[in-house]
């Protein structure tokens, strides 16, 4: 790739810092590399950045939430047995400010501090305006239906789920009902814990387009439940610039325990943006209506465990901060995976 332009780049960094600074979704990448020519040597660590205003408060909680991201990244790397792991940190952090919103002391310190929230009681006017702002790209960028990948479709679904006969302080129902867009629901676990398990399974399909039928299995209510909280995020986008499906050949792909396996490699010559940095190569790959990416950071051979651990919130601003103009042939492993999570 060649031809860096910082003007393109000053143009598309705001929806860089407001959309995937989120850590709307991560991905523990795909572990290995495509042989696909020499990547450049440069010494050094990665670059640090940090997040403009977009407003104030919005930045200093997206920049929480991008330490964060990579925090969870590091520690479902370092303990799930899957080799690819796929995950939201925004949705985490969504769903936790809500019970951060009626926490006290020790509890109080340990949510904020382990999920950046900086703001104290400014933090959930902060999460209202930052979803407003993702509310109104989608709805700028929605051309169609569930079914149409051509449009930009996000939808985040939060939602708490009360014992009716429970005294939940009236203060904390204000503010969960004025931050987080569906608020609070009053339920009947107490005589109708089953079918309040399925009123709130249907919540969940709905808002996520039907991908998640099942979000609380069989039994995992009772009589004895008094709060359930629940968090949904559904996206779905097609390619600013398509992969032709005919261009897609079968290739080697290596993975860091150096086994090969055959793949279906996409490839598209194409102008994006993209930077060479110490130790890896990163490209930004823009879905359709131009208001949301995914960033790709492809580390030199040698180099994975090293960039992994780099990673952090600064880093990852400073990754996006070094992507410029650039045009060149781009080939990628088509791939799908899913991943299944205990928080806990």
């Amino acid at each position: 790739m060649h031809e860096r332009s910082p003007k393109y780049q000053l143009r598309t960094l705001n929806r860089r810092r407001l959309l995937a600074a989120t850590g709307m979704t991560a991905a523990v990448a795909l572990a290995g590399c495509t042989n696909t020519g020499p990547v450049s040597n440069i010494t050094g660590s990665l670059p640090e950045g940090s997040p403009s205003s977009i407003n104030e408060q919005v930045a200093e909680l997206v920049a929480g939430n991008a330490g964060f991201a990579l925090s969870l990244h590091r520690q479902l790397a370092a303990t799930n047995e899957v080799d690819n792991v796929f995950v939201s940190p925004y949705s985490i952090s969504m769903a936790l400010a809500m019970t951060y919103a009626g926490a006290d002391g020790d509890t109080e310190t340990s949510i904020r501090e382990t999920l950046g929230f900086s703001l104290s009681e400014e933090t959930h006017p902060a999460f209202a305006e930052l979803q407003a702002q993702l509310d109104a790209r989608a709805t700028t960028n929605s051309t169609g239906g569930s079914d149409d990948v051509d449009a930009f479709q996000l939808e985040v679904a939060n939602s708490l789920w009360g014992e009716a006969d429970y005294p939940f302080a009236e203060e904390y129902l204000d503010l969960i009902d004025d931050s987080y867009e569906d608020g609070f629901n009053t339920a009947d676990f107490a005589n109708e814990h089953a079918a309040e398990r399925d009123r709130i399974n249907r919540w969940v399909a709905d808002a996520t387009a039907d991908r998640i039928e099942e979000l609380i299995p069989n039994n995992g209510l009772s009589p004895q439940t008094v709060l359930v909280l629940t968090n949904a995020i559904y996206f779905m986008a097609g390619w600013e610039e398509e992969f032709d499906p005919n261009d897609t050949t079968d290739a080697t792909f290596t993975a860091l325990d150096g086994s090969e396996s055959t793949v279906p490699m996409m490839e598209q010559n194409l102008r994006t943006n993209y930077a060479e940095l110490p130790g890896a190569q990163a490209i930004e790959l823009p879905y359709v209506g131009g208001e949301v990416s995914m960033v790709l950071i492809l580390p030199d051979d040698g180099t994975f465990e090293t960039i992994e651990a780099e990673l952090s919130g600064p880093t990852l601003f400073g990754v996006f901060e070094a992507l410029g103009d650039a045009s060149g042939d781009l080939r990628m492993p088509s791939f799908e995976y899913e991943s299944e999570i205990e928080l806990s």
